[in-house]
């Protein structure tokens, strides 16, 4: 079992601010991990990934570098991309199309980035281009 329960970990996220009926915490036992699963894009993974970071401990190889078997603790946070995208981002999708002849395109998602990166900059921009992706495939036609 990781050192920390999901319990533990929901009580430090909350510590730090947010708002944990947005945040779930799993704790597999076979793996040997936590999973914190954020079903929020305002919540930053950053500040939570850090905090807890020193929950994580992964033996390896001196020489390879590879992972040994055992006694190793993962964390994993992430977003939940199957959640609800926020309306304000499906505006903001919406916006970037305005005018556009093409349903979808480099320029539209060019658009879209550099007005996510205004509105939600501790996203990145590999965060931004999943948000776009999943809001196209969403919205109807």
């Amino acid at each position: 079992m990781p050192a920390i329960t999901g319990q533990q970990a929901k009580k430090i996220i909350k510590d730090l601010g947010f708002d944990t009926s947005k945040v779930s915490c799993t704790v597999r036992r076979g793996s040997y991990s936590l999973t914190v699963t954020i079903k929020d894009i305002h919540i930053p993974l950053e500040p939570i990934q850090e905090a807890l970071a020193k929950f994580e401990k992964i033996d390896r190889c001196e020489y390879s570098g590879e992972i040994l078997q055992g006694g190793n603790h993962f964390v994993f946070v992430n977003y939940d991309w199957g959640m609800t995208i926020p309306e304000e981002f499906v505006d903001l999708y919406t916006l970037c199309l305005v005018g556009r002849d093409k349903p979808k395109s480099v320029g539209d998602e060019y658009h879209f980035i550099q007005a996510m990166k205004a509105n939600a900059p501790h996203l990145t921009e590999r965060q931004v281009s999943r948000a776009f992706y999943d809001i196209h495939r969403n919205l109807p036609n």
